[in-house]
């Protein structure tokens, strides 16, 4: 710690050196710990004489000296390497979530600029009805209005298009916010209809509205969403007309006390494989030709991040259903 061994050393002088971020947790639980006679048990920074902080567990119980005296006894122990770790682990994890929005994103670029095409298009045509509205002697008010009311229309929904791509490929780490899962689900099907449509595959959604919401990173919990749907097409591309179909739908669940959204990709296809079901989520495990295998492995430990939960189950007729779970807000 830096102290002298041959200086007493007071609590004073011990929460001086705790790093001020911290410094009312750790207060909290000592006091915690002596209201209750109770141990102490945390983890906190803490401020060397050369500037720099190290990680710091403490560890204390309770005795009782033969004259009643009580006392805590106790060690510290220094975990700046593992928090360097865990962090260093977390960063590379970012990073090949990020790497893995990148490739999915340009599996669908075709996908995108169809997207995107489409609206640019409707301002084109709308704008040349404009001119011939006002070209009119007199000018057709009415008609250039609306023409130019839906040329406002179609331009926010390319500027949305293009604010989802540029979240998805940003390079940052996780920031938690209140998010709305419908709006989150919403955000990703323009980007994968013309995927759907390219293989003659349905897309059908269906959203509940009681959804608690929910607190997580909109961009992260978007890539978990995109990588199941982009697995579902696969899954079904190959399948008779009939069964071309996925959906995605949203519900609400109570328990363990509490709320819990639920996004759930359906499909009509081959199933989960017995063999297969209890590696899928594995890293590098995968049944695509040419595919990573780190898909789902990247999927589940965004999810695991947000407190919740993906699970695989077979359907009671035909194909298989993906979902996660995510914790509500209290």
């Amino acid at each position: 710690t830096g102290f002298e061994r041959s200086s007493t050393v007071l609590l004073d002088d011990v929460i001086a050196r705790i790093h001020p971020e911290d410094v009312a947790f750790v207060r909290e639980e000592l006091d915690r710990a002596i209201r209750t006679g109770g141990d102490v048990d945390d983890e906190h920074r803490f401020l060397m004489p050369d500037g720099s902080v190290r990680f710091l567990h403490a560890l204390g119980r309770r005795v009782t000296a033969p004259s009643g005296a009580v006392e805590y006894v106790g060690a510290l122990t220094d975990v700046t390497q593992r928090h360097e770790t865990e962090a260093a682990l977390q960063n590379a994890q970012v990073e090949l979530a990020h790497v893995m929005r990148v490739s999915a994103l340009g599996e669908l670029a075709a996908s995108i600029a169809h997207e995107v095409n489409q609206p640019l298009a409707a301002i084109s045509a709308n704008a040349n009805a404009s001119l011939n509205w006002l070209a009119f002697t007199p000018p057709v008010m009415d008609g250039a209005r609306e023409a130019l009311t839906a040329i406002v229309s179609d331009s926010e929904r390319a500027g949305e298009v293009l604010s989802r791509i540029r979240g998805l490929l940003s390079r940052s780490p996780l920031k938690r916010a209140a998010c709305n899962v419908n709006e989150i689900v919403s955000g990703v099907l323009p980007l994968v209809r013309s995927q759907f449509e390219l293989h003659k595959v349905l897309l059908e959604a269906a959203l509940a509205a009681d959804l608690p919401t929910v607190l997580g990173d909109p961009v992260q919990l978007q890539q978990v969403l995109l990588n199941l749907l982009l697995n579902a097409v696969d899954a079904s591309k190959e399948l008779g007309p009939e069964r071309r179909r996925v959906l995605v739908r949203t519900a609400a669940e109570h328990r363990d006390g509490g709320s819990w959204a639920i996004v759930a990709v359906d499909d009509a296809g081959k199933g989960v494989d017995p063999v297969a079901a209890s590696r899928m989520f594995d890293a590098f495990y995968t049944t695509k030709p040419g595919g990573l295998g780190m898909g789902l492995s990247i999927s589940r430990s965004i999810v695991a991040r947000h407190e919740g939960e993906l699970t695989a189950s077979a359907n009671a007729d035909e194909g298989a259903t993906l979902s996660f779970r995510l914790p509500g807000l209290a």
